[in-house]
């Protein structure tokens, strides 16, 4: 019988780690035009306080110049979109054909985004001076 206690209590306390994901998550994307790559390491979403919520790597296209990071194009995040009310990174390289290099940004203080506006998209401003058809989308 005790065997049975502790092998009960050990489920319900495994189960009792695993929060279940939130009913409303925040759609992430990065989408890519033809002939362009992007990725973006460490995406950060932030809550009004300014806590990190939430942090995904995100990766489009293809490029002669860079490997693939392996990372996806979109995610459904853990994070609950009535939380997130901002966004930042530690890097997002952009490259197209004509400069197969491309050029990284980083925006490491939160930007606020746009509620009830349907979602945030930002365009990649890089490699200057005209950016990439690149863009990232946080939101629904």
């Amino acid at each position: 019988m005790a065997g049975l206690a502790v092998g009960t209590l050990s489920l319900l306390t495994a189960s009792a780690w695993a929060a279940p994901p939130p009913p409303d998550p925040v759609p992430v994307s990065l989408t890519c035009a033809p002939n362009t790559y992007s990725y973006v390491q460490v995406l950060r979403l932030y809550d009004r306080k300014g806590t990190v919520l939430g942090v995904d790597n995100l990766e489009c296209g293809a490029s002669t110049a860079y490997g693939p990071q392996g990372y996806p194009s979109a995610v459904s995040t853990t994070v609950s979109s009535k939380q997130v009310v901002a966004y930042g990174f530690v890097d997002w390289t952009c490259a197209n054909t004509t400069d197969q290099l491309g050029e990284s940004t980083t925006q490491t203080a939160p930007v606020p985004l746009k509620k009830g506006q349907g979602p945030t998209v930002v365009r990649c401003a890089s490699p200057s001076p005209t950016g990439s058809d690149v863009t990232l989308s946080i939101g629904s």
